[in-house]
C-alpha cells in the first residue's frame, strides 16, 4: 500500500501542468483528520522520510500534488478507531480510578464506623458505670438515713425509758422520805 502511494506521488510529480502559470492543486482540504486533536503541527503520517524525499524528483509548485497525499482519506477510519479506543481506554481508566477511590472511601468509612462504634460502646459503658455509681450512692444514702432514723428511734426509746426510771426512782425516794419523816 505504501509502495503504491509512493509510485502515485512519483507519477504525479513527473507530470507537468498544462499551464505553468496556474497551479493545478485540488481545492484546499484540511491536512488533519477531524478525529485528531489540533496541535498545530502536521501529522507525522503526512511527512515523507528523508530517503524517499531524496529519491523523488523535486516537486515544484507547478506540479500536481494528489489529494490522497495531502489528506489521509484511507486512514480516517483507523484514526477514528484509534480515537475511540483511546477514549474508551481513558473512560476505563477513569472508571477504575473511581472504583479505587470508592474502595478507599469505603475502607475509610469502615474505619470511622468501627471507631464510632468503639466510642459509643465506651460511652455506654461509662454511662452505665456512672448510673451504677449513682444508684449505689442513692442506696447508701437511703441506708444511712434509715440507719440514722433507727438509731434516733432507739436513742429516743432509751431516753424515755431512762426518764421513766428516774421519775420512778424520785417517786420512790419521795415515798421513802415521807415514810421516814412520818
Amino acid at each position: 500500500m505504501c509502495d503504491f502511494a509512493v509510485c502515485s506521488i512519483i507519477m504525479e510529480s513527473l507530470q507537468l501542468s498544462a499551464s505553468p502559470t496556474k497551479l493545478q492543486i485540488d481545492p484546499a482540504k484540511p491536512l488533519r483528520s477531524p478525529y485528531l486533536q489540533d496541535t498545530g503541527t502536521v501529522h507525522p503520517a503526512l511527512r515523507l522520510p528523508r530517503q524517499l524525499l531524496d529519491s523523488l524528483p523535486a516537486i515544484t509548485p507547478h506540479s500536481r500534488v494528489s489529494s490522497s497525499f495531502l489528506q489521509n482519506n484511507e486512514g480516517s477510519d483507523m484514526f477514528r478507531a484509534i480515537c475511540e479506543r483511546k477514549s474508551a481506554r481513558e473512560r476505563l481508566e477513569a472508571m477504575t480510578n473511581r472504583i479505587q477511590s470508592l474502595r478507599l472511601a469505603e475502607t475509610r468509612a469502615n474505619k470511622k464506623l468501627t471507631e464510632v462504634r468503639k466510642l459509643t460502646e465506651a460511652k455506654t459503658v461509662l454511662r452505665e458505670r456512672k448510673d451504677r455509681a449513682e444508684e449505689e450512692r442513692k442506696r447508701r444514702k437511703l441506708q444511712l438515713q434509715s440507719d440514722f432514723r433507727a438509731a434516733r428511734y432507739k436513742i429516743e426509746l432509751d431516753r424515755s425509758e431512762t426518764k421513766e426510771r428516774i421519775t420512778q426512782a424520785r417517786e420512790s425516794l419521795l415515798r421513802l422520805k415521807r415514810v421516814t419523816d412520818m
